[in-house]
């Protein structure tokens, strides 16, 4: 097992900065083949990144891709973060999915390889200011409690 510090991390890591960059939407599915494997879609792709931290808005942003998941545990994590983000009024938050693949599972994302993800699913809340509080990978996002607990703080 590696274990990294967050100053020797190659991935974003609580206390930096989240890493601006337009993700694909609804309105706006940046080439795409789908902007969301889930079916039906979840609901977390009315807004991107790169415009929740222009408005000064905290996001919770995960990266899954629930159809073409190496892991079994992508489309689960989706559906549990979209099942808690609509049991709550969280405010401002706003909840984002980004897919790991532009196609068929075929080509990466340019918001995964800007992340520099290698693997998922990837869960990262951020504040308002754009400071990465908390990150979770793995199966780790089935548990509900846990991403209220990490959600609640932001809003």
């Amino acid at each position: 097992m590696q274990v990294a510090t967050p100053a020797t991390s190659q991935l974003p890591a609580p206390t930096q900065d989240a890493i601006a960059v337009a993700t694909p939407m609804t309105a706006d599915p940046m080439g795409m083949q789908r902007v969301c494997t889930l079916t039906p879609p979840c609901g977390m792709h009315e807004v991107g990144l790169a415009q929740a931290l222009t408005e000064g808005r905290p996001v919770v942003l995960e990266f899954a891709t629930p159809a073409y998941c190496q892991t079994a545990v992508c489309g689960p994590s989706v559906e549990v973060l979209d099942d808690v983000r609509t049991s709550h009024d969280w405010g401002d938050v706003a909840f984002i999915h980004v897919e790991i693949y532009r196609d068929a599972g075929q080509t990466i994302a340019k918001p995964v390889e800007r992340w520099g993800l290698p693997s998922e699913p990837w869960l990262f809340t951020i504040a308002a200011d754009g400071t990465i509080e908390d990150r979770m990978d793995g199966p780790l996002l089935t548990l509900p409690d846990q991403l209220v607990g990490m959600i609640e703080h932001l809003a």
